[in-house]
């Protein structure tokens, strides 16, 4: 293998982990809206003052 097919394949890589990253990156942030949305469903059907008030 040349440097220059070594190097193709460490970008190759390198792309691969990032694609990865940004899609774990936006699942992460859409399970943690539905999940803050449950939650602020089951505060209000118990009739709780809801704690993520504090975090704005």
């Amino acid at each position: 293998m040349t440097a220059v097919e070594h190097h193709h394949a460490a970008e190759s890589q390198s792309r691969t982990i990032l694609m990865f990253d940004y899609a774990i990156y936006i699942v992460v942030q859409k399970y943690d809206e539905l999940l803050k949305s449950e939650v602020e469903e089951k505060i209000k059907s118990l009739k709780i003052k809801s704690p993520f008030t504090f975090w704005k």
